[in-house]
C-alpha cells in the first residue's frame, strides 16, 4: 500500500471516528450496564484496551484484533452480585469468535485484517435480562497504527419482582424493555518498543430514537507488554463519571500458567480488586477471575467468572513479538539485506561493464599493434619494391567494393554487451558508443536487457 493510500484510509478512519464521537455525544444515555467481558481482562481490573491482544479485543478494543495468529473461541461465564443467603444471583453468558483473514490475501499482499463475532447475555434469575451481538472488524492502518469498529444491537427486557425494584442495582432499570443500536471504534499504536496507546469511543448509540440509549464511554489505556509479563492502565470517562482501572499479568513454565492481580478505583462509589489465573494446555487455554467490590463489601461475596478458550491450527512457531525491541531489530535487518542485494547487484553490473570496456580496450590496442607489424615487416618492403618498376598502364586499381548491408534494428541477446553487438554490426567494437547514443533511453549505464531492441545507426 501506498502513503497516500495509507494517508487516504486513515483521513477516512478518523472522520468516521469524529462522525460517531459526536453523535455519540448528542444521544448519549446511561441504562444499559457495561459489566466487563473474559475472565482474563477482569483478573486484570479490567484493564484492557492498550493490551487487547486476544479475541477480548471485540469488547474492550477492536483495534486489537489484528495480533491474533489463529482462530479464537471464547466461551465466558459469570456470576455476578452473589449474596450471603440469596439463591437467585444475576450471571452473564459470552460467546466470541475472531478470525485472521490472513490467509486471503489480495494479489498485492496486503492483509485483510481480522473480523470477528460475538453473543451475550445477562440475566437475572425471575428478573430482566439484556442480550448484545457485536460484529467487529480490525485491521493495520500504518505500519504501527491499527484500527477496528464494531456494530451491535442490544435488547433489554426488564420484569422486576419486588426484591429486584429494592435492589439498587436495578430499581433505575424500571419495568420496561427496549432495543438499541450502537457502534465502537478503536485504535491502538504502537508508541515505543512493547509499548502501546490504545483509545476507543464504545456504545455510541446509532438510533436516537430509541427509549434505551447506549452509554457512550470514552477510553484510553497504555499498555507495556513482554513475553512473560503483561501490564496495562485504563482510563473511562462515562456520562461524567470516570474509572481507574490497573492491572497485570505474569507467565511461568514458557507460557502455560499465569497470575493476575488488578483493581479499579472511581467516582460514585467505584472501588474493587481482582485477582485470576489461566492454565494454558496446547489449543486450549482456562481462566478464572474473582472481582470483589471494595464498595459493596458488606452486601455481596463478589463476581465470580471462568472463561475457556480455544485456538485453532497449528501452534505457531517462536515469533517476536509485535511492538519488541528485536521486532523493529529484525525489521531494520532485513531492510538492510535487501540494500545489500541491490548493492552486490549494482556491483556485480559495474564490474561486467567494466570487463567489457578493458576488453574492447584491448582488442583495439591488439589491432592497432597488427596494424604496425605488416607495415613495417620485411616482406611489405619486398612488396613495395618488387612493385616499384611496374608500369603505371600495369597497376590495377582494386574494385569497388559496396558497403555492407547493415540491419536498422537489432534485438538484444543473452550475454550481448554493446561492444559485441558493435563487432557484430560493424566489425568494429570500438563503434559500441554509435549505438549508445542512439539508445540512450534503452540502455541503463551499460545493462541491456535481453529482448531490447535498438535502433542501428
Amino acid at each position: 500500500m501506498t502513503r497516500n493510500r495509507r494517508l487516504r484510509h486513515l483521513f477516512i478512519w478518523l472522520i468516521t471516528g469524529g462522525g460517531i464521537l459526536f453523535f455519540g455525544v448528542l444521544t448519549a444515555h446511561a441504562d444499559f450496564e457495561d459489566l466487563g467481558f473474559g475472565a482474563r481482562p477482569m483478573g486484570m481490573g479490567r484493564a484492557f484496551v492498550g493490551l487487547s491482544d486476544d479475541s477480548r479485543a471485540i469488547f474492550y478494543n477492536p483495534a486489537g484484533l489484528t495480533h491474533l495468529k489463529r482462530t479464537e473461541l471464547t466461551g465466558d461465564y459469570a456470576r455476578l452480585y452473589a449474596k450471603p443467603g440469596e439463591t437467585a444471583a444475576a450471571s452473564s453468558g459470552l460467546f466470541s469468535m475472531a478470525v485472521p483473514l490472513s490467509p486471503y490475501k489480495t494479489r498485492q499482499g496486503r492483509n485483510l485484517g481480522t473480523s470477528g463475532l460475538a453473543v451475550a447475555s445477562f440475566s437475572l434469575d425471575g428478573g430482566p435480562s439484556e442480550n448484545i451481538v457485536w460484529l467487529s472488524y480490525g485491521n493495520t492502518l500504518l505500519e504501527r497504527l491499527s484500527c477496528g469498529m464494531n456494530l451491535k444491537v442490544l435488547t433489554q427486557s426488564d420484569a422486576l419482582d419486588a426484591a429486584t425494584r429494592a435492589d439498587r442495582i436495578f430499581s433505575r432499570t424500571g419495568d420496561r424493555g427496549g432495543t438499541a443500536y450502537g457502534a465502537d471504534l478503536g485504535f491502538l499504536y504502537n508508541l515505543f518498543p512493547r509499548t502501546f496507546v490504545g483509545l476507543a469511543v464504545s456504545d455510541v448509540a446509532l438510533n436516537s430514537s430509541a427509549s434505551d440509549k447506549l452509554p457512550a464511554a470514552l477510553k484510553t489505556g497504555l499498555a507495556f507488554r513482554q513475553k512473560k509479563l503483561n501490564t496495562d492502565a485504563d482510563l473511562i470517562l462515562r456520562d461524567g463519571e470516570y474509572k481507574l482501572n490497573a492491572g497485570g499479568e505474569h507467565w511461568y513454565w514458557d507460557r502455560t500458567f499465569a497470575v493476575r492481580l488488578g483493581g479499579g478505583y472511581g467516582s460514585n462509589g467505584y472501588k474493587n480488586i481482582a485477582a485470576g489465573f489461566s492454565v494454558n494446555w496446547i489449543h486450549m487455554v482456562i481462566e478464572y477471575a474473582l472481582v470483589y467490590p471494595v464498595s459493596r463489601a458488606q452486601d455481596v461475596f463478589g463476581d465470580h467468572r471462568i472463561s475457556l478458550v480455544y485456538r485453532f491450527g497449528k501452534t505457531p512457531p517462536p515469533e517476536i513479538e509485535t511492538g519488541s525491541v528485536e521486532y523493529y531489530y529484525e525489521k531494520v535487518m532485513k531492510e538492510a539485506e535487501i540494500l545489500r542485494s541491490r548493492l552486490e547487484k549494482a556491483e556485480n553490473d559495474r564490474a561486467r561493464l567494466e570487463r567489457a570496456l578493458i576488453d574492447e580496450a584491448t582488442s583495439r590496442a591488439q589491432d592497432k599493434q597488427n596494424a604496425a607489424r605488416q607495415g613495417s615487416g620485411p616482406e611489405s618492403t619486398r612488396q613495395v619494391q618488387s612493385s616499384a618498376p611496374r608500369k603505371a598502364h600495369e597497376i590495377q586499381k582494386p574494385k569497388e567494393q559496396k558497403p555492407p548491408v547493415r540491419p536498422k534494428t537489432y534485438t538484444v541477446e543473452e550475454g550481448d554487451t554493446l561492444s559485441l553487438i558493435a563487432d557484430k554490426i560493424y566489425q568494429e567494437p570500438a563503434r559500441w558508443k554509435e549505438i549508445y547514443q542512439a539508445n540512450k533511453g534503452k540502455v541503463d549505464r551499460g545493462r541491456i536487457e535481453a529482448g531490447t531492441v535498438l535502433n542501428i545507426p
